[in-house]
């Protein structure tokens, strides 16, 4: 298995399914507005702090291209509660990602212990998640690296959703060693471009 995220995929035997979701508290039109905020100039969703910054030439619309750093995409969907970016043709990923948010059900909420149990009006149980499906022209070795770098981002993206609706801050995840490493690398080489 190359992460805790990811599955094989339930259609293409030479795909990976990768998905991250988190459960929160939060009001859905908020979290609509933010997630419609995504690569426009008052985005605070993506997690520009640790990652190259997500650039689309024409905004959050269907056939904008751009992606981040060196990861190359185009928006193919987009809805009031999703997006869904296609890699680029000639990219070293084929597949494509999603990011939604959705309405959880009515219920009770729990949130781990020692983290409060504050509630507004017009809060609701939301579940952000980020699905990617997604093969590679790599050497196994490297499609491991590339998956594990992108849990890492997709944790720190649901952090900054959760921050955004709810306040609650988290501690940013550690990459270890060899894979910091490598976010060094890919973060340089996103600088010299």
């Amino acid at each position: 298995m190359i992460s805790q995220w990811s599955r094989n995929h339930p259609v293409d035997d030479d795909m990976i399914r990768n998905v991250h979701t988190r459960a929160m508290r939060g009001d859905i039109a908020e979290a609509e507005s933010i997630l419609g905020e995504l690569a426009g100039p008052a985005d605070e969703l993506w997690p520009r702090w640790r990652w190259p910054a997500l650039l689309l030439d024409r905004g959050l619309q269907v056939g904008s291209r751009g992606g981040h750093g060196s990861v190359r995409y185009r928006v193919v969907e987009v809805e009031p509660r999703s997006v869904r970016f296609g890699f680029a043709p000639r990219s070293l990923l084929r597949g494509e990602h999603e990011l939604s948010v959705r309405i959880a059900g009515q219920g009770t909420f729990r949130r781990p212990p020692g983290e409060g149990e504050e509630t507004r009006p017009g809060w609701m149980n939301l579940e952000w998640q980020h699905r990617l499906d997604v093969a590679a022209n790599l050497p196994d070795t490297a499609f491991r690296l590339v998956i594990q770098l992108h849990d890492v981002l997709a944790e720190d993206l649901l952090d900054q959703a959760e921050r955004l609706l709810t306040g609650v801050e988290r501690e940013p995840r550690a990459m270890g060693a060899r894979l910091g490493m490598i976010h060094r690398i890919y973060r340089a080489l996103d600088r010299e471009r």
